[in-house]
């Protein structure tokens, strides 16, 4: 019988915790997920075709707010002329991602993000890997995009959107030395995107 009791007891205590979603005085918990994948974005460096390749990923929250981080680098050529000699200029930034996400559970919908990261420029002349011929530049990055997304499947989603790199913070030997200003390195972006994960 006390057997018996205490059978009876331990389904009575996990009855309300198999049965359901836990119920709250606010309504349901917060749903949480997650994501992550590779990105490709199409910009203008030096008034010239640029191609940024890189990755990010998040944690979902609600459905709604997504909060991660993401980096790209420069994957094309670009080269500029001081004095006769040939530099080229490479490019690389990264940080933090904060993304609204609207009606993600529907077959096709948007969300928009930014991103406030840090990089670097570097210029390093053509045909030597000398230290003495590189100089290093850190840049500050700020860049809003919109997006419009199709679930694929649970797990897979694919994305096209199109942004705005800002970049501030170049310093005076980029500029006097080799031309260059912050507006040359920002610029509209285009990309495509493929997100792994469930939220």
């Amino acid at each position: 019988m006390k057997r018996i009791m205490t059978s009876l007891c331990l389904v009575a205590l996990l009855v309300p915790v198999t049965a359901g979603a836990q119920e709250t005085l606010l309504g349901r918990g917060t749903e949480h997920g997650g994501f992550g994948g590779p990105n490709l974005m199409y910009t203008q460096i030096l008034d010239s075709d640029g191609l940024l390749m890189g990755g990010l990923g998040g944690w979902v929250i609600g459905k709604t707010i997504a909060i991660g981080g993401g980096g790209w680098g420069l994957v094309t050529e670009h080269e500029v002329e001081v004095a006769g000699t040939m530099y080229e200029l490479q490019l690389g930034y990264g940080g933090l991602l904060l993304e609204y996400l609207h009606d993600p559970d529907r077959l096709t919908h948007w969300y928009i993000d930014a991103l406030i990261g840090i990089g670097g420029i570097n210029f390093n002349e053509v045909g030597t890997d000398l230290e003495e011929n590189q100089h290093d530049d850190t840049i500050w990055v700020f860049e809003p995009s919109a997006h419009y997304c199709l679930n694929v499947t649970q797990h897979f989603r694919v994305a096209v959107g199109a942004g705005y790199r800002s970049v501030i913070g170049v310093d005076d030997v980029t500029e006097t030395t080799y031309g260059l200003a912050a507006a040359d390195l920002s610029g509209y972006t285009v990309g495509l995107t493929l997100r792994f994960g469930r939220y």
